[in-house]
């Protein structure tokens, strides 16, 4: 939809039923008045290449008002904008998207005029025409100013703008306008680096409420009575993309007024689930504002649960809108994973109040100082809260994923340039927020954990209510620990990659046990050369056997090659013997990242790599869960033999700590996905019952009185994993008889394995399972019900009936999230997978019609899944068309066709090596 100019007759129509006119909105404007002799003419500027606006004009303030009817597709608006004109121009130019702008003037210089409006495509735009250039009669000189227009924009379903969902009988509208959507909901300077205050109102159908980011001021019916407008308090200085509606009959739960009154929001008959989450979230926040040392930042914090959401949470200020599964637990029957998850996502959203909403970021390229630092906080504030969920263990698992990502060629770096709206979409990923963190995490280790903390809150205090770059960060750490941090974090930042420190014990006779040092670019493939490789200056702490006082030895290797000398305490612990300057021997084992702080691979050589993997009862728990990620990595760069990975493994067999158990089980899984074959796949899961199904059967399915919540995790990661990996028969009656029960009563199977049994049960389940679960789907009391019954739809071995719960995602019967739970669930089975991408093609085009871009450019992912070549080639060649003019989708598509071609490589050069330790091809020689 282009943006155009109406007659103002039209405009004074659309006023007037807003509510309001030019002269009657939050700002009065005089008169017009005659328009001066024009000046001489000046050229509108041209986009800019740098994705930003020319500068014609900054906010000051805005007033939005707007009337939004659910139920209909359109909504009405007008907004008033306080502006500041840097120099003379004819021409201001701002955002808008799929707008209709019925008038627009700007009142300047003592005088009002009126504005003609068009639409023009920013650089590196793909879909629509996103910037309004707002031509003027004539030049006005530089000073304040202010702009009204009044427009019209789409209601649709597309969950990102403005927009509607339909729960039950009952319509909704919410928000979600980051990264670069507020400019589909007003016409704005929608870039984080403008923070200016916001005064907001909104007039809704009389049998909805409306809520916003600060608190309600006033409510007033209308005089027929047909609707009511809800005005809200003036919101401190915010970037547009913070701005937040909810609108509909919503019903709201009163939680703690301390540290700050909370409230939960949520689709009618829903609230009553909302109760932990906000028990969470007042234990959260106040120990946010201890960390901080600054409370809470706003005067109200309402956590809404939105039935169709694109993310799984948005930290706009005030009102944390969040999908709804995420925040609305069932007390008497929530799993474990599920009360874990909502801690996690509140710890992460509330943190971004000061780190993200307090203080923004100037532009996209530092959207890592966002989402890095709260990725980061959630796992720690979370820990302070409830230690023994480990949160900063679990984080481990993600470092290694996405350090799987960073080795792509394809990988980008953190800090990376935003030129247009896909640039954006593209940041959202797990370089983002998984390295983002992870480097955090590091730098902290390498300050310390006070020096660290008073920098941050010296950070924040500085920038409050303002805008911030990562430059100012590193001022402030360097400030309060005295160590110049840019040069460090610089290279892991601003450069993509992760470094491969190799590292070699040597014990010379009569001096010190040394480990020499020397790094150059992970890469997940053998062959390649180090030559042009980046330099990291990388904080480096190793681990060794025997280590005085048990402390690691630690310093910051700046060049290519380095060595790090040892400390190891005497044989004899008599005094004097410790105090000889000489160590008496030499460590058994090192383990090069010491505590896992660093963000970094290492290798070391096959005598000293053996030693270590058979030195696993030495290990701290940091160390055992990341010898198995490590070990994996070296197999993918050809620096281990896949045969002692499995060796590795299967030494793990006495291993009951669930995190250590949790990366045995994603390295089979990949291993599972890689290196197996249709031939290899028996004797891989006769390999897998045999490492799991002992400890399955010491669990068993039913929970004991008085299980910790770790007992439960390991539970269903090891019957989870012998589902998908082994499809033991072990599994089948007892998963058989639980999904009867469950089908019949969902409350009468424990939460932590019921989605097993589903999965499990369907596998093998005849046609009549798709009536069954459709029929529960229907039912479900709760969003965790829900998910168990997505999961089951998209877990049937049938390719028939796999593609009948596939074809829900083309009809209104599940939501659009909904159906990317089935999509997902049905790629969890390696022989489905194929099947799905052959649905994926032959629905895209009904696919297009239906979902946002961003949710269009996440099939592009699909392709990293693929592991034969002419799988891989037809995929290319289906996506690099049909996602062409979709926002955000080239690096994801270019991530996953390496992540195909390495998948392809690895299983041909270490196939049969693993097919020879299964057994495999001895048999085959019978």
């Amino acid at each position: 939809m282009r943006l155009r100019t109406i007659s103002r007759l039209v405009s004074a129509i659309a006023l007037a039923a807003l509510g309001c006119s030019p002269a009657a909105d939050f700002t009065l404007a005089p008169a017009p008045i005659r328009d001066e002799p024009s000046r001489a003419s000046l050229p509108a500027p041209e986009p800019l290449k740098s994705g930003r606006l020319p500068g014609t004009a900054a906010p000051l303030r805005y007033a939005v008002s707007l009337v939004i009817d659910p139920a209909k597709d359109r909504f009405l608006g007008n907004v008033t904008i306080d502006i500041e004109i840097p120099k003379l121009t004819q021409t201001i130019v701002m955002h808008a998207r799929d707008l209709m702008v019925s008038s627009a003037e700007l009142q300047a210089e003592g005088r009002t005029v009126q504005v003609k409006t068009s639409a023009r495509m920013s650089v590196g735009g793909r879909e629509s025409p996103d910037e309004l250039v707002l031509s003027l009669p004539s030049a006005v000189r530089p000073g304040r100013g202010q702009l009204r227009i009044a427009y019209s924009g789409s209601l649709d379903q597309k969950l990102q703008g403005l927009y509607r969902v339909k729960d039950g009988d009952a319509h909704y509208a919410f928000t979600q306008l980051e990264p670069m959507e507020a400019r589909r909901m007003m016409p704005c300077f929608d870039e984080p680096g403008f923070k200016v205050p916001f005064d907001v109102k909104v007039t809704v159908p009389k049998e909805s409420v409306a809520f916003g980011n600060m608190n309600e001021v006033d409510r007033t019916p209308s005089e027929d009575g047909k609707s009511t407008t809800f005005t809200f308090a003036t919101t401190p200085p915010l970037p547009t993309y913070l701005i937040a509606l909810a609108v509909g009959p919503l019903e709201v739960r009163e939680g703690p007024k301390a540290p700050v009154p909370i409230r939960l929001i949520a689709p009618k008959g829903k609230a009553k689930l909302g109760d932990l989450g906000m028990e969470a979230t007042a234990a959260l926040t106040a120990l946010l504002g201890e960390y901080f040392a600054r409370p809470y930042p706003y005067p109200k914090l309402d956590l809404v649960a939105v039935p169709e959401f694109g993310y799984g949470a948005m930290e706009n200020a005030g009102l944390i809108t969040f999908r709804e599964d995420k925040i609305l637990l069932d007390p008497a029957t929530a799993s474990t994973s599920a009360r874990r998850g909502m801690a996690e996502i509140v710890a992460h959203e509330v943190a971004h109040h000061w780190f993200g909403d307090l203080v923004t970021m100037a532009w996209w390229d530092d959207l890592w100082l966002n989402e890095g630092f709260a990725t980061w906080m959630e796992s720690k504030i979370v820990d302070r809260w409830r230690p023994s969920m480990e949160a900063q263990l679990e984080a481990m698992a993600w470092k290694g994923a996405v350090m799987e990502e960073d080795a792509l060629d394809s990988a980008r770096a953190v800090r990376q340039p935003v030129l247009s709206t896909g640039d954006a979409y593209e940041a959202f990923d797990g370089i983002t927020y998984g390295k983002g963190a992870a480097v955090i995490a590091m730098l902290e280790g390498w300050l310390g954990e006070v020096p660290f903390r008073e920098g941050i809150r010296a950070y924040i205090k500085a920038h409050e209510h303002g805008s911030a770059t990562a430059d100012d960060l590193w001022k402030a750490l360097r400030d309060a620990s005295g160590k110049e941090v840019l040069p460090v974090a610089s290279t892991f930042l601003d450069q993509p990659g992760v470094p491969l420190v190799r590292a070699d014990l040597t014990c010379p006779k009569g001096s010190p046990p040394a480990v020499k040092l020397s790094q150059s670019r992970y890469r997940a493939k053998p062959g390649a050369s180090a030559e042009g490789d980046p330099l990291w200056k990388i904080p480096i702490c190793v681990a060794y056997e025997g280590a005085a006082g048990g402390a690691p030895a630690c310093k910051l290797m700046e060049g290519r090659t380095d060595e790090l000398l040892l400390s190891v305490a005497a044989i004899d612990e008599k005094p004097a013997a410790k105090a000889k300057a000489a160590p008496a021997r030499c460590p058994r084992w090192i383990y090069p990242n010491a505590g896992e702080a660093g963000y970094y691979r290492f290798a070391l050589p096959k005598a000293q790599m053996s030693t270590l993997m058979g030195s696993m009862k030495d290990l701290d728990i940091r160390a055992r869960i990341g010898i198995v990620g490590h070990a994996w990595a070296l197999v993918q760069s050809g620096d281990l033999e896949a045969d002692a990975l499995l060796d590795l493994l299967t030494s793990l067999r006495g291993e009951r700590h669930r995190l250590v158990l949790e990366q045995v089980v994603d390295v089979l899984w990949r291993v599972g996905h890689s290196l197996i074959d249709d031939d290899a796949r028996p004797a891989f899961r006769k390999y897998v019952s045999n490492l799991l199904l002992p400890i399955a059967k010491e669990v068993g399915w039913d929970a004991k009185k008085g299980e910790t919540e770790d007992r439960k995790l390991l539970r269903r990661l090891v019957l989870g994993a012998l589902s998908k990996l082994a499809e033991d028969p072990w599994l089948f009656p007892e998963a058989d008889k639980k999904t009867a029960a469950y089908l019949k009563d969902p409350r009468s199977v424990d939460a932590d394995i019921a989605a097993i049994a589903l999965r499990i049960s369907t596998r093998r389940a005849p046609e009549k399972r798709f009536d069954e679960l459709m029929g529960a789907l229907a039912r479900s009391e709760t969003p965790e019900h829900r998910n168990v019954v997505l999961g089951a739809l998209g877990s049937f071995g049938s390719p028939a009936l796999v593609r009948r719960s596939l074809d829900l995602m083309l009809s209104d019967r599940v939501r659009q999230r909904d159906g990317f739970q089935i999509l997902w669930s049905a790629m969890s089975w390696s022989d489905m997978r194929p099947r799905v991408h052959s649905w994926v093609r032959e629905s895209f085009d009904e696919l297009k019609k239906k979902l946002p871009s961003y949710l269009l450019g996440r099939f592009a992912g699909q392709v990293g899944m693929l592991c034969e070549a002419g799988a891989r080639d037809e995929a290319a060649a289906f996506f690099k068309e049909a996602l062409k003019e979709v926002d955000g989708a080239s690096r994801p598509l270019a991530q996953g066709l390496e992540e195909s071609t390495l998948c392809i490589d690895l299983r041909a050069r270490e196939g049969n090596r693993v097919k020879a330790k299964l057994g495999v091809a001895k048999r085959a020689a019978r």
